[in-house]
C-alpha cells in the first residue's frame, strides 16, 4: 500500500514539473532521441505519448502502436526512444515507465515540433507629415508565412544601429533618409530569416515622388504635342511629308502661273516660225532677241540657196532660244554676224 501511494505521489509531482518546464524543440522532418538515465537495466519498458501507448517491451518482444509504427525504435537495454521524420502530431508529453525486480523508473519529457520560418516580406505605407513635423514618414510592416508554431515567431528591426522589437517600424522619408537601409529579422527557437528594405522603395510601393511625377507629366505632354502636330499637318496640308517637285511648287505660286503664261506665248511663236514655208513667200517678222535686236533672214553675200539654208538655220536657232526662254533660261544670245 505504501508503495502504491509513493508511486501516485511521484506521478503527480512529475506531472506538475513537466507542464511547468520549457519544452524541447525539434524541426519537422528531423529525428529526436529521448534517453533516460537509469542505474540498472530494466526488465519492462513502456513509452506513452499524451497518455497513449507508443511502444512497449515486456522482456521478450516489442510492440509499436498507432502513428509511430515504422518510425519508432526502442533500445531494450537503455530504454532510449528514437522517432524519425517527426510531425506536428508528435508534439506533446512523453512518459516512460520502466522497472526491474529492484527499481521503478519514471520519466517525463515535453516536446514541441516546429517548422522553419519563411523568408519575410516588407511592405511600406507612406503617410504625409503634419505641419508641425519635419517631413513625411512611412510605416514598414514585416510579415512571414504563418505556421502552427506562430506563437514562437518573433520579429525585430535593425535600423540606424538600433534594435526595435515588433513587426512594424516607423521611419522618416526625404533627402538623406531615402538611402537608409532597414533590416527585419524573423526567428523562432530553431531558425531565422532576414530581409532588407531601402527607404526610397516606399515611393514605388506607396506612391510616387514629386520629381518622378513631374518627369512623367513632361514626357506625356511632349508625346501628345508630337502626335497632335502630325495630325494637324496631315489635315492642313495633305502632302506635309511627301516630296514635292520643283514644277509643283512653281504651280502653287504666282511666279509659277506667270511662267506657264510665257511658255504658252513662246510655244505659239515657235509654231509660226515652223510654218515659215507656208507664209506665201512673205518674210516672217522675227521676234526681238533678249538684247532688243532683230534677226534678219537677209544676209550679205549669200546666194538664194545659201539664203534658204541660212534662214532654216536661223529658225532652228530661234526655236532653241525660245525653248530655253520657256524653261526659264534667259541667258544672252549673241547676234549672228
Amino acid at each position: 500500500m505504501a508503495r502504491y501511494f509513493l508511486t501516485c505521489w511521484c506521478v503527480l509531482t512529475c506531472s506538475l514539473q513537466v507542464f511547468g518546464q520549457t519544452p524541447s524543440y525539434f524541426l519537422i522532418g528531423q529525428t529526436f532521441h529521448l534517453k533516460p538515465i537509469m542505474s540498472e537495466q530494466p526488465d519492462k519498458i513502456l513509452w506513452k505519448h499524451n497518455g497513449k501507448k507508443l511502444v512497449e517491451f515486456n522482456g521478450k518482444e516489442e510492440h509499436v502502436y498507432g502513428q509511430h509504427q515504422h518510425r519508432a525504435t526502442l533500445d531494450w537495454i537503455t530504454a532510449e526512444l528514437n522517432i524519425t521524420h517527426v510531425r506536428y502530431e508528435d508534439t506533446g508529453v512523453y512518459e516512460l515507465d520502466a522497472s526491474n525486480s529492484n527499481m521503478v523508473y519514471q520519466f517525463f519529457y515535453r516536446l514541441q515540433v516546429i517548422g522553419k520560418v519563411s523568408k519575410p516580406t516588407i511592405t511600406c505605407t507612406v503617410r504625409k507629415g503634419d505641419s508641425d513635423e519635419s517631413g513625411p514618414e512611412a510605416t514598414l510592416t514585416c510579415s512571414a508565412e504563418s505556421t502552427r508554431s506562430e506563437s514562437l515567431v518573433k520579429y525585430e528591426w535593425q535600423s540606424g544601429g538600433n534594435v526595435v522589437p515588433g513587426q512594424k517600424l516607423t521611419i522618416p522619408l526625404g533627402d538623406e533618409h531615402d538611402n537608409q537601409i532597414h533590416t527585419c529579422r524573423v526567428n523562432n527557437p530553431l531558425s531565422n530569416e532576414v530581409e532588407t528594405f531601402t527607404a526610397r522603395s516606399c515611393y514605388s510601393d506607396g506612391g510616387l515622388s514629386v520629381g518622378l511625377v513631374v518627369g512623367i507629366v513632361v514626357v506625356v505632354l511632349i508625346i501628345l504635342s508630337v502626335v497632335l502636330g502630325i495630325l494637324f499637318c496631315k489635315r492642313a496640308r495633305k502632302g506635309c511629308f511627301a516630296k514635292t517637285s520643283k514644277g509643283d511648287v512653281e504651280k502653287q505660286t504666282p511666279r509659277g502661273k506667270e511662267q506657264d503664261k510665257k511658255k504658252k506665248i513662246f510655244h505659239e511663236e515657235n509654231l509660226k516660225l515652223l510654218t515659215v514655208g507656208d507664209s506665201g513667200g512673205k518674210k516672217p517678222k522675227w521676234p526681238p532677241s533678249p538684247l532688243g535686236q532683230f534677226y534678219s533672214p537677209d544676209l550679205p553675200n549669200v546666194t538664194s540657196g545659201e539664203k534658204s539654208h541660212t534662214e532654216e538655220g536661223h529658225v532652228k536657232r530661234r526655236v532653241s532660244e525660245i525653248e530655253k526662254q520657256s524653261t526659264g533660261d534667259f541667258s544672252l544670245v549673241s547676234t549672228p554676224a
